[in-house]
Order: C-alpha cells, then structure tokens, then sequence
C-alpha cells in the first residue's frame, strides 16, 4: 500500500521491491540495436563489452527502456530520475542524453534511439 501523496520514484522503487521478491531469479535484460541492459544488476553492454554509465545516465536510460515510444518532456524526466519538482532552466537532462547518445547510439551525429523531440523533450525507439 502506499500513502497518498507519493512520489513517481517512490512508486517505481516499491514497484521494483515487489518484482524482485515474486521473482529473484530472473534478470530483466532489455535489448536494442547492439546494446544489452541488465536492469537489476546495472549492466550495461554494447557489442558484448560492459560500459561504464554514470548513476544519472543509467537511470535515465531505465527510465526510458520502461517507457518506450513515450514523448517525455524534460520536467518528467527530471521530476522521474532525478526527483527535481521542476527546474526549467536546467541542461541536467539534455547533457546526460548527448552522453547516452555517445556511448549507445550507432551514429550520434543521427541519433535512432534518443530522439529529440523540439518543443517537448524526448522519445526513446527500441526499432
């Protein structure tokens, strides 16, 4: 049960509680173009060697994996990964997803995966 009122990363934390009791065995790996996610265990692979994600670019990228296809404005994601109410002068968010486009997009001159939406935020597209 959870109290009224909660917070997004709250109810995802509890969430992700509750699915690692029902099933401790199973890893939840998430799979797009050449990269390879462990979820739970915060493993990050692209052409089968580990990468090193900074905390802030490894929530990030599970807040997309868990919300594909989603156009997220930047106050969602910083309100959901960094649990900042609203600050709408901050680069927080672009700056970790140019990273994120450095180290997992094929190309991140043409981003296929990290898409920018002008005017709103983001999408991520597993395709």
């Amino acid at each position: 049960m959870v109290v009224k009122p909660f917070g997004a990363r709250e109810l995802l934390a509890r969430i992700r509680a509750v699915m690692r009791r029902s099933a401790p065995d199973t890893h939840d790996v998430i799979s797009f173009s050449d990269v390879d996610v462990d979820l739970e265990r915060r493993i990050v692979r692209r052409r089968g060697m580990e990468l090193k994600l900074t905390r802030g670019e490894f929530n990030l990228l599970a807040f997309f994996l868990q919300n594909p296809g989603r156009a997220l404005s930047r106050d969602v994601l910083l309100n959901s990964v960094w649990g900042y109410e609203s600050f709408p002068n901050t680069r927080t968010v672009d700056a970790h997803v140019v990273r994120l486009r450095q180290k997992l997009e094929p190309d991140a001159e043409t981003p296929a995966h990290f898409l920018t939406l002008h005017g709103v935020g983001y999408r991520f597209v597993r395709s």
